[in-house]
């Protein structure tokens, strides 16, 4: 009886447990579900960034990224900043993303600002890492060897993102690649939407062929269709291959791959039925797709290349694609596209607001076309005619050859400042296309080699403040303030920008002031993290205080730059010596200090001494010899009280009175030691010369100490540049 109820209670005990193990595994597995759809959140995009989850959008843009415990109540990842910023990302909900910076939660703004500014960078680094379709297994990064000074610019629009690369070409023309990133399938995917060259959008074979030459890929196909279905610039009726193909045995074939030379040939009837000769037309594809003939034969005879472009015009009008008038209203066309030089709106735009009665005369004069406009301006009725001249052939801009408004001769701008608004006519954009790529080419380009930075953007804004950069003509300038002899001064930079894959600095500028080779070399070295402190030194070395340069009179001490102060020391055992130098090179003696005294105010002195062939020992012990003999003879009589002073209280007289001197008998008159002797009885300290800062005590310490001032008659302070002249 007891065994069975013994083994009733084993039996409860055992289902006991087991109900609570099921208990547990079951709350469990809930748990673990619930927090693997929590962290599956990670995994989702935030807001309209739907190329990326989250966590992967950080993992390409930090590199890498640290999961918290995985049964901590919110979904958590870390990670860190090339700063050492620290990130703590945290989601509760879809678009719910909690941002801490530094241990500190970034409010709701702040995390969108952030998280935009991350995933600009994970879109434009994909396009690092992945070529575009079409071109898989090319080297993505093609398009930086091609474009050089390229700046990159994030544009969301309507649910797409996009990233426009712009630079400038090995030939200066600015091109814009605009790619496009997109998820397809669940993979994500790099397309080139558009390109622009000097703001001209390509064709789609113009693109193709670009594109194949940047990503290095064979472009036999890509040439051969350009052409076919393709125009020259001064016949856009109809491609080159609808109105040529119409001619008998025509054909279009691949010449030259690596020149992209296209030949077409032909037979053509020139007047009888007997009279059929063998057409021949080279024609070339540049980067852009631009096509340009190079090449014509008719039989055996070669033809000039003007002589081609009337054939093609002959063929097109032959068909039907052209008629004079049609060439004529063509070239109407592209002056009104044209813009108005030095403002911001197009010749269209300037004969339809400001002109009436408008009429074209175009007259083609061989290889230009001239084309005149004539009209009367709408507020003032005042007759005006513009005079253009264009190329026939090639597509470049109008040029305004003359002007006559109103009877008389006069400049485009006086026309235009008289009929355009002020706010108008003043009006033309602040940075152009070609200056920003110019502006780009230097940033990115390095002009110092040896330098710990890796362009000169980044060198030149890590040690200056406020910069600016501008276009003046061939130069790219940089203006910033600076740190210079302790002092912030105005710098300028400039930059040639002759040679667009190395800038050189043509001259360093401070306070308006050209600094002199050593000195703008030595600045240049702070700049861009190279110790150019040897030239300061040689500058320093072969200027002159009075007559002899330095290199020859302080010799056998040391000299050095602090970098920190600019200024240049040569110490001597107790003996240092501090010379500040001027932007434009001019040397000063800043500070002069021996054996805890400062002698600054004997500059003079210590180097007539020194050129008289003495050394710096025994000059410091002239000077401070004569300098005790005339403080003692300084001191009135009447200004001793009656009691006898201990010696250490003449002492302290005489460091308390070093600014106060008095003519006196025993100085040798015919030295000019450069100093204003002053004659006085009862000789008040306060009344002693000023020097550059009255204020400061005596010391030897160079950095307390400043440059001296001479006062002229008029009781006016000038600055003493008397000993920097080189």
């Amino acid at each position: 009886m007891n065994r069975k109820q013994g083994t009733r209670r084993s039996r409860a005990r055992v289902f006991k447990w087991l109900f609570v193990f099921a208990f547990v595994a079951i709350v469990g597995i809930g748990l673990i579900r619930e927090n693997i759809e929590r962290w599956k959140l990670l995994h989702e995009p935030y807001k309209q960034y739907n190329i990326y989850g989250v966590l992967e959008t950080c993992k390409i843009y930090f590199g890498n990224v640290k999961l918290d415990n995985f049964f901590f109540h919110e979904p958590r990842f870390y990670c860190r900043d090339d700063l050492g910023n620290q990130y703590a990302f945290s989601i509760l909900e879809k678009d719910n993303l909690t941002i801490y910076k530094n241990g500190k939660s970034l409010l709701p703004e702040q995390v969108d600002e952030l998280y935009e500014k991350i995933f600009k960078g994970v879109i434009v680094e994909t396009i690092k890492r992945q070529p575009p379709a079409n071109f898989e297994g090319c080297d993505p990064n093609s398009i930086f060897s091609y474009l050089k000074g390229w700046v990159d610019e994030y544009i969301y629009n309507e649910g797409r993102h996009f990233v426009k690369f712009s630079g400038m070409d090995s030939v200066g023309n600015i091109v814009d690649v605009v790619y496009e990133v997109k998820k397809v399938n669940n993979k994500v995917k790099v397309y080139v939407d558009h390109i622009l060259v000097n703001g001209r959008q390509l064709n789609e074979n113009e693109r193709r062929v670009l594109l194949a030459i940047i990503y290095k890929k064979k472009i036999e196909q890509e040439v051969l269709e350009t052409v076919v279905n393709g125009y020259l610039p001064e016949l856009s009726e109809a491609t080159l291959g609808e109105v040529l193909g119409k001619l008998p045995s025509s054909r279009f074939y691949l010449f030259n791959e690596k020149e992209k030379l296209v030949e077409f040939t032909a037979y053509e009837n020139f007047g009888t039925s007997q009279d059929v000769k063998r057409i021949t037309i080279r024609f070339h594809v540049n980067d852009y797709g631009y096509i340009s003939v190079v090449y014509f034969m008719v039989n055996d005879e070669e033809k000039t290349v003007k002589e081609a472009h009337e054939y093609i015009k002959k063929v097109y009008k032959k068909f039907g694609y052209l008629t004079d008038e049609q060439e004529r209203e063509k070239y109407k066309r592209r002056i009104l596209a044209s813009t108005v030089p030095g403002r911001a709106i197009t010749f269209n735009e300037f004969v339809q607001q400001y002109l009436k009665d408008v009429s074209w005369v175009v007259t083609i004069e061989g290889d230009k076309v001239m084309v005149r406009l004539e009209a009367h301006t709408k507020n003032s009725n005042k007759a005006l005619w513009l005079l253009f001249e264009l190329p026939r052939e090639r597509m470049e801009s109008p040029i305004v050859k003359d002007v006559n408004y109103n009877g008389l001769k006069v400049s485009l701008n006086e026309v235009l400042s008289d009929i355009m608004p002020r706010e108008v006519a003043n009006v033309r954009n602040e940075t152009t296309n070609d200056e920003k790529a110019k502006i780009a080419a230097v940033q990115s380009s390095l002009s110092v080699a040896g330098s710990k930075f890796s362009n000169n953007k980044i060198a030149v804004e890590s040690f200056l403040k406020d910069v600016k950069w501008s276009v003046n003509k061939n130069t790219v300038e940089v203006r910033a303030k600076g740190k210079y002899l302790g002092k912030f001064m105005d710098f300028k930079i400039v930059f040639s920008t002759n040679n667009v894959a190395k800038p050189a600095i043509d001259s360093v500028s401070i306070d308006g002031k050209q600094c002199p080779s050593n000195i703008a070399e030595y600045i240049i070295g702070k700049i861009y993290g190279i110790d150019k402190s040897n030239l300061l030194v040689a500058h320093v070395k072969n200027s002159k205080v009075l007559n002899e340069p330095l290199k020859n009179l302080l010799k056998t001490g040391e000299w050095n730059v602090d970098t920190n102060s600019d200024k240049v020391n040569y110490q001597e055992n107790d003996f240092l010596i501090s010379f500040a130098v001027s932007p434009s090179g001019k040397v000063e003696v800043f500070h002069i200090g021996a054996n805890g005294k400062d002698l600054t105010d004997l500059t003079d002195k210590f180097f007539i001494a020194l050129e008289s062939h003495k050394s710096v020992k025994e000059a410091i012990n002239d000077v401070l010899y004569e300098e005790t003999r005339e403080t003692e003879l300084a001191i009135s009589p009447d200004s001793i009280e009656e009691e006898s002073r201990p010696e250490m209280e003449v002492e302290e007289t005489f460091e308390g009175t070093t600014n106060t001197f008095t003519e006196q008998s025993g100085i040798d008159d015919e030295v000019d030691t450069g100093i204003n002797v002053q004659e006085t009885e009862n000789v008040d300290s306060t009344e002693s010369i000023e020097l550059w800062d009255e204020t400061l005590p005596n010391t030897t310490d160079p950095s307390l100490a400043e440059p001296r001032r001479n006062d002229n008659s008029d009781g006016s302070k000038e600055e003493d540049y008397s000993y920097g002249e080189l």
